[in-house]
């Protein structure tokens, strides 16, 4: 008889294990991000520009971004153009070449952008930087690292 119940117990335990399991996996999957994205939309531009500008200063101190007038020149130049045509836009976006080889490109949240030299001089054309630039001012727009800053934050959450 204890051997049957202890069987049971088992079974039980084990089925309640997957259960938490496929509990926790569908939270993760479905609900953080939908909770995110909801969340996403009603953080504040405020919110979004200090979290922005710390992490553009973390990401390039002024120490690492290109002073050249010229270079800074062109890119605002290209960023100005492509602001201007966003309908509604609700940040003021701000843009640091970086002094890295790097060909690459990111949007922080708040309308910070840094564009890395390695990129400025691998691209054929203004165009094709404009394209970059274009690209990573959706991110903002669209909140993107934010959302996935409070997708990060929520998954902490369930781990803990």
């Amino acid at each position: 008889m204890h051997a049957r119940r202890r069987s049971r117990r088992l079974i039980l335990t084990a089925l309640a294990g997957l259960g938490a399991l496929l509990a926790a996996v569908g939270i993760y999957i479905w609900l953080i991000p939908a909770v995110a994205d909801t969340a996403a939309r009603r953080v504040p531009v405020a919110w979004e520009e200090r979290l922005g500008r710390a992490a553009a200063e973390q990401l390039a101190p002024p120490e690492k971004r290109c002073t050249d007038p010229e270079v800074t020149r062109a890119v605002a130049t290209i960023m100005e153009r492509l602001s201007r045509s966003i309908p509604e836009n609700r940040y003021v976006f701000r843009v640091a070449v970086v002094n890295d080889r790097r060909v690459n490109a990111l949007a922080a949240p708040g309308g910070h952008i840094l564009v890395f030299r390695g990129l400025l001089e691998r691209a054929k054309s203004p165009e094709e930087l404009a394209g970059v630039l274009a690209h990573e001012i959706q991110h903002v727009i669209r909140r993107d690292v934010t959302r996935a800053i409070l997708r990060h934050v929520s998954a902490g959450l369930l781990l803990a």
